[in-house]
Formats: structure tokens, sequence, C-alpha cells
């Protein structure tokens, strides 16, 4: 009798025991979450310690692609001053001075280069190669030998730049401190001797265009000439003497736009004071400084009153020309 107990009792009595087995779990927990804050402090602290292993390293790449970016910057900067200097002397240009007077080629030429050097820091009094800011510009031939400085025309002329670049990346520059870098272009020089008296360095302004004259109405359409001869000039020449002479005569044939024409076919008559013609053929001249040259055999030539030309070619309009009182002239030809 005494040793029953109701079920509801061994219920409650179990549950005890299983929230007593419980509670030790919670007070780990509790000491858990007290230990967090400690091991924050000790994360940061790596942190530091790894950065500062770290930060040379990556303060040294960056001042290395500076100092790369700086050397491509000084390189393509003399390269393109050696190029417009060359570009400059293969003109044969001199600049001048306040006085108005020549200054010698080689010292123009350097000038030119030195003014393309914009971006680079330059110092014109050191001239130590391995100081910052060294530069020098040569140029060749110098003018030490037979060859003039900056060649003649028709020689090769070459300009070489020279710039020191000073680096920035610790330890390296403590290696290398100065790189020199070099850029050269060479030509040939142009004919700017054949003109002697031509002043290259002081050319004359433009002339100011004159305004752009706007059509108000429709132009008038422009008759376009016929092709045709034109006898431009004679001459005559008469022999005196009794009986049948030679009368000498010369003309020059030309286009309608003044083209001496040397394979015209040219006849001549000459009227004599009773009106009896005499005929011939004039002959081209092999030297072509005349456009023909010949005679006409008439009784006696001075009674020649009038002489009459005719020149034709094919594809154009034949010319005649006459005059009276034919004078006595000198001729080319015989």
């Amino acid at each position: 009798m005494n040793n029953y107990q109701p079920r509801w009792v061994k219920v409650k009595a179990e549950a005890a025991e299983s929230s007593v087995l419980a509670a030790p779990v919670l007070e780990i927990t509790a000491a858990e979450e007290g230990a967090r804050p400690a091991r924050r402090r000790k994360g940061f602290g790596q942190g530091l310690v790894e950065f500062a292993l770290i930060a040379p390293l990556l303060l040294l790449i960056i001042f290395g692609i500076i100092d790369i970016a700086r050397l491509v910057q000084a390189q393509v900067t003399v390269s393109n001053s050696a190029r417009q200097a060359v570009r400059w002397a293969v003109t044969g240009q001199r600049e001048r001075d306040g006085r108005n007077n020549n200054i010698p080629r080689d010292i123009s030429i350097s000038r030119i280069a030195v003014e393309s050097l914009g971006g680079l820091p330059l110092d014109a009094s050191v001239d130590d190669p391995s100081a910052f800011g060294f530069y020098r510009v040569r140029v060749l031939p110098d003018g030490t030998g037979a060859e003039p400085a900056g060649g003649k025309p028709n020689q090769y002329v070459q300009v070489d730049v020279f710039y020191n670049v000073q680096l920035l990346t610790p330890l390296v520059n403590a290696i290398l401190p100065r790189v020199l870098v070099h850029g050269y272009e060479r030509s040939v020089n142009e004919e700017w001797g054949a003109v002697t008296n031509f002043d290259h360095a002081n050319l004359p302004p433009l002339p100011t265009p004159p305004p752009t004259w706007t059509p108000y109405m429709s132009p008038t359409p422009t008759m376009t000439p016929t092709p045709g001869l034109v006898i431009a000039s004679y001459y005559s020449r008469r022999i005196t003497g009794t009986g049948a002479q030679p009368l000498y005569v010369e003309v020059n044939v030309t286009d309608n736009l003044g083209n001496l024409i040397t394979d015209a076919t040219v006849n001549v008559t000459a009227v004599d004071i009773s009106g009896v013609p005499s005929t011939g053929t004039l002959a081209h001249m092999t030297s072509n400084l005349y456009g023909a040259c010949g005679a006409v055999t008439v009784n006696p030539p001075a009674n020649v009153v009038q002489v009459s030309v005719t020149a034709s070619k094919p594809g154009l309009a034949s010319a005649t020309y006459t005059w009276t009182n034919p004078p006595d002239e000198e001729l080319a030809c015989p």
C-alpha cells in the first residue's frame, strides 16, 4: 500500500530530472558568450600585423608603375622632339636673332628640338649626364669635319635627343637612381640650296583672300573660240639687182593660245607694180625659233608692192595676212 505511487507523480519526477540535466548546458552557453569580445580584440591586432607586412610590397608596386609610366612618357617625348627637329632641318631653314641675323643652322635645329620637350622638367645649367634635369641635343653632321652643321642639300641630317629621368621607387632608386632615355631621327635634306636668294627664315605673310562673290543672276555662256592659226609676225627683205631676184619672207605662225606652230603649210604670193603675182612655199626652220622662212622669185623685187601669206593645217582654221610696200628687214633665214 505504501509503495504505490500515482502515475502523475512519476511524470512530474521525470520532468524535474530533465530540467536539472539541461541547466548545465545553459551555463556553458553563457560562458561562451562572455568570451566573444576577447576574440575580436585578438583579430584586430592580427590585421595590423598583416597590413604592416604587405604595405611595403604594395607601395613598391605602386611606385614602380608610376616610374614605368614616367619612363614611357619621357621616351615618347624625346622621340617626338627629334622627329620635329629633323622635319624642320630638312627644309634648310634658319632662325634669326634680335638683330635679324641668321643663327647657325645647328643651333636653330637644337632650339626646335628643345621647344618640343614640353612636359619634361629641364635644367639648362646641368652638364652632368647623371644629374636630374640633364638634357642634350646633338646634330649630325656637327660641322667639325668637311661637311657643314646639319649637312648640305641631298645629304643626311640626324638629330639625337637625350634626357635623364629620376626614379621615385624606393630601394630601386638606391641602386638605379636615374635612367638616360635617347631619341633620334634621320632624314635627307631637300633641294633648299637651289634658290640662293630665297629667305626661308622670314617668309612674307599670305595675302588676305578677297571676299567671296555670290552671283545674283545666271552667268552669260562663254563663247568658245574656234581653234585656228594666227600670223603672229612677218618680215621681208628684197635683193636689189636686175632680172629675177628672190624676195625673202619670214613669218611666225601660232594658234589661238599663242603656241608656235612648226608644221603648218605656208604659201606666199608677191604682186609687182604691174599686177603680176609670184607664188612660193615657205619652209620651217629646224631651230624652231621662227615659224617659216623662204623666198619668192620676182622680176625685179624692187617693184613688189604687196605680199600675201596664207597658213593652213588640218583641223585648224587657216589664216591669211597681207601687207603692202614690204620693208627691208633683218631675217633669221639666209
